[in-house]
């Protein structure tokens, strides 16, 4: 996972790449009595997520089709690449 961020933030513009000091990372632990389900379905149950903490969904799920999120090996990847950085995605 990690190797998938270097390399897509080894192609932006030095002044376009994020934390230019470090990163950032979030992660977070589903637990209880949890019906399992498939990848592909799990997009679905986040946007089912309705918590708000600071005015944005905290599951929030972008649909434009250059920014929303699909399945890369094995995980669901999210990339925003900055606007005008001439990185696909």
């Amino acid at each position: 996972m990690f190797t998938r961020w270097r390399d897509l933030t080894a192609k932006l513009p030095p002044n376009s790449r994020p934390f230019l000091n470090g990163w950032y990372r979030i992660d977070y632990a589903l637990e209880g009595d949890l019906k399992e389900t498939e990848l592909h379905r799990f997009q679905d149950v986040l946007g089912k997520a309705i918590t708000r903490n600071t005015g944005w969904l905290m599951f929030w799920i972008p649909t434009r089709e250059e920014s929303a999120p699909r399945e890369l090996d094995g995980v669901i990847e999210c990339w925003l690449a900055p606007k005008d950085s001439g990185v696909d995605r």
